[in-house]
């Protein structure tokens, strides 16, 4: 009985829109019956017209055509999922719904993020850099803006010492709707310098935690290694505070100690949230360092040796022969 109901519905459907198909032919031949006579009566109008305006007449033609039948088609579909709605899969039912990709919501992380922990991003670095090395840096602002926004604790981030030629870089991301502060001036006008705490690989001290009174500056240059202490050496000209991340501390790491933007504030805003070095650095650093947890690497380089002392017996010291001249 729904078989022979469905195949009534259908008939009806397509004599529906066989009829409006056909009203739609007699409108179509109507309009060019009139333009027809219209061009028998001014003559004139035909021969001013020259071939390329012909061209685009009969284009638009075919083009109106064209959108009357889609709408038309349209139409139809919609008449026909109405009658026939679409079974839902039970398996797409079952899929549990995907996490947020960002914990908190907008006007949340505004206000948590204005009362976090004020980290500087150090810019005035603009002469020093090739304009790829410039994107580049840009790129990283916008992993660091991304990283803050996951946190359950985001920082109050100001970038600082923006130059002409970082601020038409940053331009091209539309950095205005960015919820972090940009600003030209230095950090110095802005902050006690007292608060001061300039991160920089050279540093002699290391960071044991994170004071939430000081306000942390990540130098914001991507130089290749080119310009050496370049940090360490402004932070000591300035006589502000200096401090490095604890690395050698947590991790074993194959080469250069130095890190990007991003990977600095990564592992500083995962430390916010888990009060976990080991962790915070492990899972921030990059696979190609080569980041090894340093207390298993210690492991492992002292058990091979109280093996081999074990399993060999200790024998008695030889004295070499002494050769004749």
């Amino acid at each position: 009985y729904m078989g022979q109901l469905r195949g009534e519905i259908m008939e009806k459907v397509d004599k529906e829109e066989i009829v409006k198909k056909e009203e739609g032919k007699e409108q179509i031949k109507k309009e060019e019956n009139k333009e027809e006579l219209k061009n028998e009566s001014d003559p004139k109008e035909e021969k001013k017209l020259s071939k390329n305006a012909i061209k685009k007449q009969k284009k638009q033609e075919l083009w109106e055509r064209l959108k009357q039948e889609k709408k038309l088609a349209k139409k139809l579909k919609q008449k026909q999922e109405k009658l026939f709605p679409k079974e839902k899969n039970p398996k797409e039912e079952d899929k549990p719904k995907e996490e947020k990709k960002f914990p908190l919501e907008l006007e949340e992380y505004i206000i948590k993020s204005k009362t976090g922990q004020r980290i500087v991003i150090d810019c005035e670095f603009d002469d020093k850099m090739t304009e790829k090395e410039l994107k580049s840096l840009v790129q990283q602002l916008g992993y660091v803006y991304n990283a803050n926004k996951k946190s359950l604790n985001p920082a109050n981030i100001k970038v600082t010492g923006i130059g002409p030629m970082m601020e038409a870089q940053l331009k091209k991301v539309n950095y205005d709707k960015w919820r972090i502060g940009f600003s030209n001036e230095s950090y110095m006008t802005q902050y006690p310098k007292e608060d001061l705490v300039y991160l920089t690989a050279d540093a002699t001290e290391t960071m044991t935690t994170i004071d939430p009174k000081c306000v942390y500056i990540i130098g914001g240059i991507v130089d290749r290694n080119r310009y050496k202490m370049i940090t360490f050496n402004k932070a000591k000209e300035q006589g502000i505070k200096m401090a490095k991340l604890p690395l050698a501390e947590f991790i074993d790491l194959k080469c250069t100690k130095v890190l990007t933007v991003n990977h600095v504030f990564s592992c500083m805003i995962k430390y916010i949230d888990t009060k976990d070095w080991a962790h915070s650095l492990i899972t921030t650093i990059p696979l190609r360092k080569e980041a090894k947890f340093a207390a298993a690497e210690k492991e492992k380089k002292t058990q091979p040796a109280v093996e081999e002392t074990a399993a060999k017996p200790i024998q008695p010291a030889i004295e070499p022969e002494k050769k004749e001249n």
